[in-house]
């Protein structure tokens, strides 16, 4: 497997996060895109081949570090599986970006392979007297839905978070929008949706609420049957356009 951190200091996190993953034959790709996480999967001996020399490469040259959160500024990772099934067990190394490793995102082939996308969508409201969000996570992709790779990623979200953003690129700071301990009971309306309604701190939505430089963003976690990761490296953000909220 292939982490990579792409910089952007308008995002969450400065970066948008993608995995590349494969077992020298399939290739599976989870992105953060602006407003969706895309999941595309599909059979390519090259860009598999590929993928999996510049992990062992890395994994040749390199020294292990201990303790995944040493990797957090890290541009790329690269990662080997170590254990059977789905149990846990990784070793991972820096990848090593020379001139000749560089790693390209895929083929240019590959930007018309059909694309699962985890879309969402927010609406602040008033409810017994309190401020709360209610969101919803929805899988889309008909082209997907009819290939050979279709299942439903909806069933292999494991959590799903809030998080506020104010400030400019580069210099944003994070906003605590639900407060510490609130429960938030998230369900499953249909094979594709989710749906969870946020409590939200009425000081902290009162005062940022109308700035402009205000972001909203879910925060999905996903299981290890989706990906064979350590849980901070099955996390992938989006944005989410909030409404206003109503009375």
């Amino acid at each position: 497997l292939l982490w990579r951190r792409h910089q952007d200091p308008a995002w969450w996190e400065g970066c948008r996060p993608e995995i590349l993953a494969t077992d020298g034959e399939e290739v599976r790709r989870v992105s953060s895109q602006h407003q969706h996480i895309s999941f595309q999967a599909f059979v390519d001996r090259g860009a598999g081949a590929d993928i999996a020399n510049k992990v062992e490469a890395s994994v040749a040259q390199g020294v292990a570090l201990m303790g995944y959160s040493m990797f957090a500024q890290h541009e790329a990772v690269a990662i080997l599986h170590t254990a059977n099934d789905l149990d846990p067990g990784w070793v991972a190394f820096p990848h090593k970006r020379t001139s000749s490793s560089v790693v390209p995102t895929l083929p240019l082939a590959v930007a018309d392979v059909p694309k699962l996308r985890i879309v969402g969508g927010a609406e602040a409201s008033w409810a017994s007297g309190a401020t709360v969000v209610d969101a919803v996570l929805e899988q889309r992709g008909s082209r997907f839905a009819a290939s050979s790779f279709a299942f439903n990623m909806i069933e292999h979200v494991r959590a799903w978070e809030i998080r506020g953003q104010v400030g400019r690129p580069g210099d944003a700071k994070e906003l605590r929008l639900v407060p510490k301990g609130a429960e938030v009971n998230i369900k499953r309306t249909n094979d594709t949706r989710l749906a969870a309604r946020f409590p939200i701190d009425s000081v902290i939505w009162n005062e940022f609420r109308h700035d402009p430089t205000f972001k909203l963003w879910f925060v999905v976690s996903f299981d290890r049957e989706l990906l064979c990761l350590p849980d901070d490296w099955l996390r992938f953000w989006m944005q989410v356009d909030l409404s206003p909220a109503t009375s």
